[in-house]
């Protein structure tokens, strides 16, 4: 054998083993991404359903304060009618107080929960979403945070302003804003329900 073909065979071995390496390394970053992005997924797909079971902790809470918020508010319209008007203008303490409205539990402010989506934007979770997924999300709990200073004007500073000196007519009326809150109630939980049926669509992909 000449000396010209064994460096062409020595060539051909060198690139043949070239090949090899270049074909290995090549399968072995895309092994390496799959992966990744798989692992990725399952991380998503983990923080969707989490979140989705937020939303539902917190529809549920709603939709208890909403049905008391709606009694609350029935029931004072009803006792500014049926009451005479020496107790209208009577003391509210002397009257009765909060006793007057049947199945009273207080203000109550249900206590909204955020700190699953709170840990997605940490981790930079809802960043690998797409558009649709992150604005259903950023919507509803900023909502949400828009709802949680709403009760705290309307309902806890009215209502907890309640002093000796107001009479029963007044600390009626100071219910009345709370029609305004069961509309917000009430969006919100359309928010919710359109929340998670965006996060089921994602999380079924």
């Amino acid at each position: 054998m000449s000396i010209g073909q064994n460096i062409k065979e020595g060539i051909v071995k060198l690139l043949g083993e070239l090949v090899l390496i270049t074909a290995g390394v090549y399968l072995g970053i895309v092994a390496s991404n799959w992966n990744e992005q798989h692992n990725e997924t399952i991380k998503q797909k983990d923080f969707l359903k989490n979140l989705s079971m937020e939303i539902d902790s917190n529809q549920q809470k709603l939709q208890q304060s909403l049905a008391y918020r709606e009694h609350v508010l029935k029931t004072s319209q009803e006792l500014y009618h049926t009451l005479g008007k020496d107790r209208l203008q009577a003391g509210f303490w002397k009257s009765g107080g909060f006793q007057l409205i049947s199945g009273w539990k207080g203000i109550y402010i249900p206590p909204l929960e955020n700190s699953v989506y709170q840990s997605g934007l940490i981790s930079n979770t809802l960043q690998g979403l797409d558009f649709e997924t992150i604005h259903a999300i950023a919507q509803v709990y900023n909502y949400q945070e828009e709802y949680k200073l709403w009760t705290r004007t309307l309902i806890f500073d009215k209502v907890t302003n309640i002093d000796n000196r107001i009479n029963t007519a007044e600390a009626l009326s100071l219910f009345q804003p709370w029609a305004d809150i069961i509309g917000v109630e009430k969006s919100l939980m359309r928010r919710y329900s359109s929340a998670k049926t965006q996060l089921q669509k994602k999380i079924k992909e």
